[in-house]
């Protein structure tokens, strides 16, 4: 049981643009879609939120300090 449990935590550890393509993959073929487009499909979907997450980071990284600077100066905190 012990092994289950570290298999199912070793998988659910992933990070999302990991696992939703693998989830996908999953589904797609016990829906019967052909492995080809299946496994592209989940590739698009796995690079889709690489960019998305990249994208979401670097706009993080650049608002962060004025946010904060903002904060600062108007005295929100």
């Amino acid at each position: 049981m012990s092994i289950l449990n570290n298999a199912i935590k070793y998988i659910l550890s992933f990070e999302t643009f990991v696992l939703l393509p693998i989830i996908i993959f999953i589904l797609a073929t016990i829906f019967g879609v052909k492995i080809k487009i299946a496994i592209k499909s989940s590739l698009q979907l796995g690079i889709g939120f690489v960019g998305i997450f990249m994208t979401f980071d670097y706009f993080v990284g650049i608002i962060e300090p004025v946010v904060s600077a903002l904060i600062l100066r108007t005295g929100l905190e």
